[in-house]
Order: structure tokens, then sequence, then C-alpha cells
């Protein structure tokens, strides 16, 4: 850590990082121009290369091979510090692979051909990652993804295994279906069965309840009592005893009527 080479290489960080790209570097960025400057650093970049990003701090350590893509804020990092030792080793990417924003290589750590890294991925130092697989996480995990190749990939000089989660088929979503319209169904005749059973049977039927209150049956005002010799009850009483008499018609002529009458009180 204290050695020359180490303040050496910090010191060229500090030059590439801190004085280049603030003053002409960052419009270079995703353009054939980096590459070209890129290759007078060091780093070996095939034709048809991406690079939208500066974080290299050992260029000569960088190898991207014809058509891969690496996007913005992306890190290649090709040194680590382990108890005061700098360990120092090379980051490869195959052709066509591709590594997703602001996502990290450490150093030992490959893509095969084709291979794709998710954004805000890690790729753990020595890990290597398959021909033609996605990945995603951090660290990184087989992309979740039903389109993914269905076949279990070779261990590679990592940790990590690419082993795609099974495919479900057409009939077998089918018979889920199926299974689970059937425990509703049966659910809801539980629960319907249920409610019948626990429901009183002195219901009458639907005209009865529907017809109205016999007068016997009505309900009568609540009020408070009355005595038998109160003027109302005495007199509801006697109208019930009195028979019914036949209503009297009036006259039909009033005037021979009041006539009559002036004449017999004169008389």
């Amino acid at each position: 850590m204290w050695s020359s080479f180490v303040w050496r290489n910090e010191l060229f960080d500090v030059f590439y990082e801190e004085l280049a790209m603030p003053w002409m570097g960052n419009s270079l960025l995703g353009t054939p121009l980096l590459n070209a400057w890129l290759r007078s650093l060091g780093a070996r970049i095939g034709r048809g290369v991406w690079c939208e990003s500066h974080w290299l701090p050992e260029t000569d350590l960088v190898c991207l091979e014809d058509g891969a893509t690496v996007n913005r804020g992306c890190v290649l990092q090709t040194h680590l510090f382990h108890d005061r030792l700098m360990r120092i080793d090379e980051v490869h990417l195959g052709p066509g692979s591709t590594l997703g924003p602001h996502s990290i290589l450490l150093p030992g750590a490959s893509l095969g051909a084709g291979a794709a890294v998710g954004g805000v991925s890690l790729v753990m130092r020595g890990e290597s990652v398959p021909p033609g697989t996605r990945w995603l996480g951090n660290p990184i995990s087989v992309w979740p993804d039903p389109l993914a190749p269905e076949h279990a990939w070779p261990r590679g000089r990592g940790r990590h295994l690419a082993v795609t989660p099974p495919r479900r088929s057409p009939a077998t979503d089918g018979r889920r279906n199926l299974a689970v319209a059937a425990v509703v169904v049966t659910l809801t005749s539980c629960v319907a069965a249920a409610v019948l059973l626990n429901e009183p049977t002195n219901r009458t039927p639907l005209a009865e309840a529907l017809s109205p209150v016999p007068h016997a049956t009505q309900p009568r005002a609540v009020g408070p009592p009355r005595s038998p010799s109160h003027p109302v009850g005495t007199l509801a009483r006697n109208r019930r005893n009195v028979p019914d008499l036949p209503r009297l018609r009036p006259p039909a002529n009033r005037s021979l009527t009041t006539t009559t009458t002036s004449r017999t009180r004169r008389t």
C-alpha cells in the first residue's frame, strides 16, 4: 500500500478523473473519440463498442470485445485493497455483452458473449457470467424473466449458478384455475347450506306475510288505564249497549212544516 507503484497509480487516477474528464472527457462519452482515447491509454476496445463511462481505474486491465456495451455510470473496478495489499485483476466483457447503468464489475469478473447484467447490479470478484444469460441484483442472480432460457448453464468461476426457474405450461395453468374454481364453488355451497340450516322454522308463507293484519290482531294504542267512572269510558260502554236505531229522514217540504208550526203557536 505504501509502495511507489500504488502512489503512481493513484496519481494517474487523479489526473484522469479530476482534470481530464471535467475539462474534456465528459463531452466524449458515448462517442468513438472516447474509445480512441481509451485505446491510447492502454485499454483493449473492439469495434462497435458503446462506452458511456470513464470509470476505468487501470485502463490497461480492461478488455471490451466487439459490440460490447458499457452504460452510463458503470464502474470497471480493476483493483481492491485487502489488508493493506493492492490486488489487481483484469475485467473482461465478451462480444455483444451488456452492462446495465450504474453497475459494477469487480476484479477478475467477466461477461460471456451476449450476456446481460441489469442496472444497479454488482458482479462479484472472480465471477464469470455464462454466455447468453441475463442477470440482475446486488450481488447478481438470475433475472426473473419467463422468457429466459430453460436449461441450466454451467457454473462459472464465481459462486453463482445460472439456474432458470421452471416455466409452467398452459395446461398446468388451466388445471390450476379449474381446481381453484372448484374450491370456491364448494365453499360457497357450504356457507349457503349453513345459513339455511340456522334460520328459524316457524316462518310464515309469503302470501300470509303480505296479507293485511286482521282486526282482532291489530295492536291497540298504548295509553294510561281509564277508570270505569271516566266519562269517556262510560259513554263508550253505553254506546255498545244501545241497539242500532233507524235513521230518520227529514221532511220533504220544510216550508210547509214551518207554516204549520207557526199557526199552531198563534192559536
